[in-house]
């Protein structure tokens, strides 16, 4: 459907309670004139383009056909949509449209066949003319069955106490992911830099915090699952220690172990900052004042580790990693991402940055 190019597929179409079938690609050569993009992505190929606006019309569930070309991967669909999913709790697994309201079906050409027997238009070869029209005699039923197995991956969490009465109860939060990737064809993938390193400067700014508390209290978490969609982090925000209004900011870090792959001189951050720019102007005055970084830090906002959780809830976050945005290096998420390949005085400089920088935002006066 396009307004503007007076378009709509779904023109006299009733679809409240209905289950659309909706084929992946273009249709027809007349069509694919018109809606040609210029760049590689083009929303009208797009099935989650497709979906809010079936949705909107009534749809109950939407069944989606791959074009004739991806049929023959069948097998590797399978595989990537059968795959397990994790979630926290009792909640639902997530999904590879989180955004759908109503259930997806993917379906295999065998199927197709015998629901479109008695139509005009093939869709496993393309032939026959198409237009958007309702499926007469069809019927689909569908059985879904989701299997649970409980696993535990704790996150590890820490206090230091802040030493002002008042201020003690505000918290800086300084985290990093403990999990990696684990076994994959029979080899172990270490995970040395990502996040072992970030792991182990958590527990080295922890050690060092502790010896002199700052006047804000400060949090130390290692994270699990955030390579399985910062589930850690994800459940820290819902399930808080404390409340969330009392978390002033947020440091994460992600992988500082490795700097063969760029200057030693120079640090990448992602801020999610507020009105005030407390979070870069911090980090500006502590390596002016003490490490003489090349800070790396856009005004682009990335996502993708734990820092993500506490920007969706609106708490200041700042990732410091030793690459941009998070690995680059050539072991980045191989299993040569090993122990020996660390740069232990980059790192522990690395670290030494991150504790001047929570012990600066754990005593700011405002």
């Amino acid at each position: 459907v396009d307004e503007e190019k007076d378009w709509d597929d779904l023109s006299g179409l009733d679809l409240n309670g209905t289950i659309p079938v909706v084929i992946a690609g273009f249709p027809g050569e007349e069509i694919t004139s018109a809606f040609a993009a210029e760049g590689s992505r083009n929303p009208w190929t797009s099935i989650r383009e497709r979906i809010p606006l079936l949705e909107a019309r009534g749809a109950a569930a939407i069944v989606v056909v791959f074009a004739s070309g991806s049929l023959s991967e069948w097998s590797r669909q399978v595989s990537v949509f059968a795959g397990e999913r994790l979630t926290v709790g009792t909640g639902s697994p997530r999904s590879m449209f989180p955004d759908a309201k109503v259930p997806l079906i993917f379906l295999e050409s065998g199927i197709l066949r015998k629901l479109f027997s008695n139509q005009g238009y093939d869709p496993v070869s393309g032939e026959g003319t198409y237009s958007t029209f309702p499926l007469e005699d069809a019927s689909l039923s569908v059985t879904m069955a989701i299997d649970r197995e409980g696993v535990d991956a704790p996150n590890v969490v820490g206090l230091v106490e802040g030493t002002d009465p008042v201020l003690k109860e505000e918290y800086i939060v300084l985290g990093a992911h403990l999990d990696h990737v684990g076994v994959r064809n029979g080899e172990v993938y270490n995970g040395a830099d990502d996040n072992a390193s970030g792991s182990v400067g958590v527990l080295e700014v922890a050690e060092a915090v502790a010896m002199a508390p700052p006047k804000r209290s400060v949090i130390f978490v290692c994270f699990a699952g955030e390579e399985r969609g910062l589930l850690g982090s994800g459940h820290f925000v819902e399930d808080p220690p404390v409340p969330l209004e009392r978390i002033t900011a947020m440091v994460n870090i992600e992988m500082i172990g490795r700097w063969s792959h760029r200057p030693e001189g120079t640090i990448f951050a992602i801020i999610g900052d507020n009105d005030t720019g407390m979070l870069r102007n911090t980090l500006t005055g502590v390596n002016e004042a003490g490490f003489g970084y090349e800070l790396e830090a856009p005004e682009q906002f990335y996502g993708g580790s734990d820092h993500s959780a506490f920007h969706r809830v609106g708490i200041p976050n700042i990732t410091i990693a030793g690459s941009p945005p998070y690995g680059t290096h050539e072991d980045y998420h191989g299993p040569g991402d090993d122990a020996e390949k660390i740069d232990i005085a980059a790192a522990r400089k690395a670290a030494a940055l991150i504790y001047e920088l929570v012990v600066s935002l754990a005593n700011r006066e405002e």
